[in-house]
């Protein structure tokens, strides 16, 4: 019976070293996350989340300034201050073309048949014995 015992003084051994073909490696981390297609620079980064920031600050911008003054925007005709107006009803064989001239006799003809027409809300320049008309006072000149 041979016994074999183990000194904290005993002579370590020397290991011989193999040598392998390839060479080690450490092992990859393996993450449940799939790898991206692409990676931006931390410039495309910088403009990828500043570009829409930068939009959502105009639109705020120029939203408080159509709040703070409403009377600036406008939108759709040209002049739409209040106009004074008188109603009159329509003679048997009158045109737009008779009523503007005898309400302003200095301007233009065509505007003031348009601004007759906008004012009634009229689909054309065709209208009737006996329908009332809202039609533009001028000042005296």
């Amino acid at each position: 019976m041979s016994a074999y015992s183990l000194s904290p003084h005993a002579a370590p051994k020397r290991l011989t070293s193999t040598r392998r073909s390839t060479p080690i490696r450490p092992q990859q981390k393996v993450s449940s996350k799939p790898s991206p297609r692409w990676k931006l620079t931390r410039r495309g980064k910088l403009l990828f989340r500043g570009l829409p920031l930068i939009t959502l600050a105009a639109l705020i911008v120029l939203g408080a300034i159509a709040l703070i003054n409403p009377s600036e925007a406008h939108a759709g005709k040209e002049g739409a201050s209040s106009v004074v107006t008188q109603e009159i009803t329509v003679q048997g064989g009158q045109t737009l073309w008779d009523i503007a001239l005898e309400v302003e006799t200095s301007a233009d003809t065509r505007d003031v048949v348009q601004q007759i027409i906008e004012i009634n809300d009229l689909k054309g320049s065709s209208i009737d014995a006996g329908q009332r008309l809202e039609i533009p006072l001028y000042a005296e000149k």
